[in-house]
């Protein structure tokens, strides 16, 4: 009797254990996205940044070399393309 008592207590323990153990996984993958989304924030403010800084750029203004700019711009157009996506992803995991 005092062994399946014992038994008993022991399994008790185990399954609060393990619910407890469920919980806090659950919890450590909640910030690890949280943590994950905040990183990709901060990657794509960095990249925004400096684009900008780049577009703001005082040579952007002298009109020689006008072929030269023009595909800056295309290569600077196709970036905002390709960066179209993260922000997309972004805004849907926020």
């Amino acid at each position: 009797n005092r062994i399946l008592s014992r038994t008993s207590i022991i399994n008790d323990r185990y399954a609060a254990n393990r619910q407890l153990a469920v919980e806090m996984n659950d919890k450590f993958q909640k910030s690890l996205k949280y943590f994950q989304f905040i990183q990709d924030c901060d990657n794509l403010k960095e990249w925004l940044d400096m684009k900008t800084l780049q577009a703001q750029d005082a040579t952007y203004r002298d009109t020689a070399n006008i072929h030269t700019k023009y595909l800056h711009h295309q290569k600077f157009q196709a970036e905002i393309n390709s960066n179209k996506e993260r922000l997309l992803s972004l805004k849907q995991n926020a």
